[in-house]
C-alpha cells in the first residue's frame, strides 16, 4: 500500500492525492439526472445532504495510534465540501482491511494526516455533490472507490473524494456490499495485470488463496484473464478455493510448493499474498516470470526496511542477470478508471464479494478486532445503516471463537461458484 518499486528504487505515493477542502468551488446538488436516471434517487441524496450539512456527521477516528481502544466516533465531524474536480459521498458502508489497523498501531514507514483522523480506505456510496469540473459522476450516482493512505479516511457518513478515486459501482451488487472491492481488487489486478502481465492460458501461482487478496486474484486470474490458476491454503479451505476457480489447490499443511515438480520451471507469475516467499517462489518460475509481492507486514521498524531494500535490490538485479526472471512490488493508489473495470468484472460474473460481517460504526473497535484475530471469512464491512449489521454481538462473537464459523455472504459470483466464505488465513506455505 506504501510504495512502488522500480528501477529507480521505491517510490513513496505522493501526497498530491489529498483532496482539497474548497468552500469557494461550484457545487451541483441539484438539476440534471443522474446516470442512472433516477429522480427519487437524486432527491434522496440531496435530503440526506441538507440533514447532513445541519450538525456535521459521524466519523471513526483516532487521536493518537495504539489498539482498538484508540478509536472513537466523533459525532459532529465537518461535513466536506468539494473541490473542483471532487465529490462529495454520502457513504452506505467502509471497509476495514489489515492496513486499517496498521495505521492506527503506528505501523507504516511514512507520516500521516493530523490527528485526529479518519480511519478506513475503501468505501461505498452516493453521490451528494459535485464540482464543478466534475464529468465522471453525478449527484445520485451509486459509486465506489478508495482514498489515499494520505488521506482523512473513508469510515464517515460523508466523504470529500476526488472524482479519479471512484467509478460507479456494480449494478448487480448491493451498494454496501461494493465497499468490500477497491483495496483488494486493485492489489490483486495490479500484480497480474500491471506487474505480471499474465495472458491468456498461463501459468499463474497464488500463494495464500484463500486470504483476502488471494481470493481475488485466484478470481480474476482464471474468469478475468483465462489463466492457469494453481493456488496454496489450508486444509479446511482447499474446496473453497477451487470453488473460486482454482485448476488446482495445493494443501501447505501437507505439501511445499517449491518441491513439487510439476510447478518447477512452469509459471509466468507467483503472486506473494501469503508473505515473503521469494527465494522459493523462484524456481518454480519460467524464463522472464515475474515473482509479485505485497508489501511485507513489519516495515516499521528501521532494520526491516533496510532488509527489505536490500533483499529487493539483490532480487531483481541477480535473478534478472543470471535467470531472466523478475521481481516487483505492488503499490495501490485510488484508480477509478481501474475500478471500472472491476466493476465490469463483477457485472459479468467473473468476480464475487464474500462478506464475513457487517458492523455498525458504533461498533468500529470490534470490527478492527475481528480484523486483527484472521478469522474472518470475507471481507468486514462498516456500515452507516444500523439496520444493515448483522455482525454478532460480542459475547455470541466470543463464544464462537475457536468453534465451527459459518461461511461469507457472497452477494455475485461465476455461474456454478460455490457460495463458501473465504478463510481467514492467507495460506503460508509450509517450512
Amino acid at each position: 500500500v506504501a510504495g512502488s518499486c522500480t528501477g529507480q528504487g521505491i517510490e513513496m505515493a505522493s501526497s498530491e492525492a489529498d483532496v482539497p477542502v474548497a468552500a469557494e468551488a461550484a457545487v451541483v446538488v441539484d438539476g440534471g439526472e443522474s446516470n442512472e436516471g433516477s429522480g427519487e434517487a437524486v432527491g434522496s441524496a440531496q435530503e440526506a445532504g441538507e440533514a447532513a450539512a445541519a450538525g456535521g456527521v459521524r466519523a471513526a477516528v483516532m487521536d493518537r495510534y495504539g489498539g482498538a481502544e484508540v478509536l472513537r466516533v466523533e459525532e459532529h465531524w465537518a461535513v466536506p465540501e468539494p473541490s473542483p474536480t471532487s465529490v462529495v459521498v454520502a457513504v452506505a458502508a467502509a471497509s476495514v482491511n489489515p492496513v486499517d489497523w496498521k495505521v492506527r498501531n503506528g505501523m507504516l514507514p511514512f507520516p500521516l494526516p493530523a490527528f485526529p483522523l479518519v480511519v478506513g480506505r475503501d468505501f461505498a456510496g452516493t453521490v451528494v455533490a459535485c464540482g464543478e469540473r466534475v464529468t465522471r459522476c453525478a449527484v445520485g450516482d451509486r459509486v465506489f472507490g478508495m482514498v489515499s493512505v494520505f488521506q482523512q479516511g473513508s469510515t464517515a457518513e460523508r466523504i470529500a473524494v476526488d472524482e479519479s478515486q471512484l467509478a460507479q459501482a456494480p449494478a448487480s451488487l448491493p451498494l454496501s456490499d461494493a465497499a468490500a472491492l477497491p483495496l483488494v481488487s486493485l492489489t490483486a489486478w495490479i500484480g497480474l495485470k500491471e506487474k505480471a502481465k499474465v495472458q491468456p492460458r498461463d501459468r499463474v501461482l497464488v500463494l495464500g488463496g484463500s486470504g483476502g487478496v488471494g481470493s481475488v486474484a485466484v478470481q480474476l486470474a482464471k474468469h478475468a484473464f483465462d489463466c492457469d490458476v494453481i493456488a496454496t491454503c489450508s486444509t479446511s479451505n482447499v474446496e473453497m478455493v477451487k470453488g473460486l476457480g482454482a485448476d488446482r489447490v495445493i494443501d501447505y499443511t501437507a505439501a511445499n510448493f517449491w518441491e513439487d515438480q510439476e510447478l518447477l520451471g512452469s509459471c509466468a507469475c507467483v503472486i506473494d499474498c501469503a508473505g515473503n516467499y521469494s527465494s522459493q517462489s523462484f524456481p518454480v518460475l519460467r524464463r522472464g516470470g515475474t515473482f509479485v509481492s505485497l508489501l511485507a507486514d513489519d516495515m516499521h521498524s528501521l532494520w526491516s526496511k533496510v532488509s527489505f531494500v536490500g533483499s529487493l535490490v539483490f532480487d531483481k538485479l541477480v535473478q534478472w542477470m543470471w535467470h531472466q526472471k523478475y521481481y516487483e512490488v505492488v503499490s495501490v493508489e485510488p484508480k477509478g478508471v481501474m475500478l471500472e473495470e472491476i466493476a465490469a468484472a463483477v457485472d459479468a460474473g467473473s468476480l464475487r464479494v464474500l462478506v464475513d460481517s457487517r458492523y455498525p460504526l458504533d461498533r468500529i473497535r470490534e470490527a478492527h478486532e475481528r480484523s486483527q484475530t484472521k478469522r474472518a471469512r470475507g471481507k468486514i464491512l462498516v456500515v452507516m445503516d444500523a439496520a444493515e449489521a448483522d455482525a454478532p454481538e460480542a459475547e455470541a462473537a466470543e463464544a464462537a471463537v475457536g468453534g465451527e464459523q459459518s461461511g461469507a455472504t457472497s452477494s455475485a459470483g461465476p455461474a456454478g461458484g460455490a457460495e463458501e466464505g473465504v478463510g481467514g488465513d492467507d495460506g503460508a506455505p509450509a517450512q
